[in-house]
């Protein structure tokens, strides 16, 4: 009796597999647009409330929901069974636009698995935290981010832009260990889908060419070297022969700067900026922007 029990039992689960399978190879075109479609809301939805969680984040210090929205971002990629429908679908798609979507959404999927590691994604959010409410210290009191650039590009002081400057970049030395931490983090999670580095893996999801845009790093460094050593002696003579340091930089070329500013006021500039932004199908007055 328990052996007819046991081969019940098996029947039943090779039906329920082949049915699964049966109803894995009827995934139509139709089914696989509209799965597209809600991961594209639900991105750009998430997207936006991030946007408010993190804005929220830097100017009040608080962001009580954006765990929320964590929660609700790993929810979407939870499903282990989406990465492989999409690459099997991909086979349905031959529209350019189609195949287009389906490109962002695939590497969107693949590259927020990666990001949605709740280690991964701990460490990052801290991280944010502290470049967002970090607050260095000079001559003994705590000053903000947009001070410290200010002070560092105008102040006719070397002594005081230079102190200026350094306390503007001391917030490097409060997340470098966990900005290590977090590369070779997403580095290993890479590595184990087959990739060489988290940046490989991003390149190729997006089909961006890699070796290419090293090279043509490479090449703006070299076009741009000559340039670069015509400023560095315009600033050394604006300063009075001095070496110029990268804290003087903004000081010798303000007033070119101030000459630039003349030509772009800002009240102008929005009028542009809008009309770009809504030329491409953003609305800024819906973003999270102020």
């Amino acid at each position: 009796m328990s052996r007819l029990v046991t081969l019940m039992l098996l029947l039943s689960l090779v039906t329920v597999l082949f049915l699964a399978s049966c109803q894995q190879e009827q995934y139509t075109r139709e089914e696989l647009l509209v799965e597209l479609d809600s991961l594209e809301t639900k991105f750009d939805w998430l997207g936006y409330r991030f946007g408010l969680e993190q804005w929220d984040l830097y100017t009040t210090g608080r962001a009580d929901s954006i765990d929320f929205y964590r929660e609700l971002y790993n929810y979407v990629l939870s499903d282990d069974g989406l990465p492989g429908r999409l690459l099997k679908g991909k086979a349905l798609l031959s529209d350019e636009i189609d195949l287009r979507r389906w490109q962002l959404m695939y590497a969107n999927v693949l590259l927020g698995r990666v990001e949605s590691d709740s280690e991964l994604s701990s460490l990052r959010d801290s991280l944010s935290h502290i470049d967002i409410t970090y607050r260095a210290e000079l001559d003994g009191e705590q000053k903000s981010a947009a001070y410290l650039y200010k002070r560092y590009r105008t102040s006719p002081d070397r002594t005081e832009r230079e102190k200026a400057y350094r306390a503007y970049c001391s917030v490097g030395d409060e997340m470098a260990d966990g900005l290590s931490r977090l590369f070779r983090m997403r580095n290993q999670i890479a590595k184990q889908a087959g990739y060489t580095s988290y940046m490989s893996m991003s390149f190729k999801l997006r089909q961006l060419d890699l070796d290419g845009y090293l090279a043509l790093l490479r090449r703006l460094d070299e076009l741009s070297q000559e340039p670069y050593r015509q400023i560095m002696d315009d600033a050394r003579t604006t300063l009075g022969g001095v070496e110029p340091e990268i804290w003087d930089l903004g000081y010798a070329y303000a007033g070119l700067q101030n000459e630039v500013d003349r030509y772009f006021p800002a009240d102008s500039q929005m009028v542009y900026i809008k009309r770009s932004l809504n030329a491409i199908g953003f609305d800024l007055d819906k973003l999270p922007v102020y």
